[in-house]
């Protein structure tokens, strides 16, 4: 089975340059769609990079009633968990 994977970056919606929302992607291109990113915080949980990704997500993941076939994921982590005080928590969490 072929797949198409495409990845949305939450600065995509507010960069100056040609923002992009969730709901302008076109889910019928893809089996599967990532949006990045999620954050482990001090105490072991998933929560949102920033809190306005919360709607985002919600924007997301809405896409699958367009192609309900669509496969959505969370990216977790990014550059920052590279650095301390991040960079062991998703060990951790794990």
């Amino acid at each position: 089975m072929k797949k198409s994977v495409g990845y949305y970056q939450s600065w995509a919606a507010t960069r100056a340059c040609t923002a992009i929302r969730p709901s302008q992607l076109n889910p019928s291109l893809y089996t599967h769609l990532i949006f990045s990113f999620a954050f482990v915080s001090e105490d072991n949980k998933l929560v949102p990079a920033d809190p306005s990704d919360v709607d985002l997500y919600k924007e997301f993941t809405a896409l699958k009633q367009i192609n309900p076939n669509l496969k959505t994921m969370i990216a977790v982590g990014g550059w920052s968990f590279n650095d301390p005080p991040y960079q062991n928590r998703f060990t951790n969490m794990v």
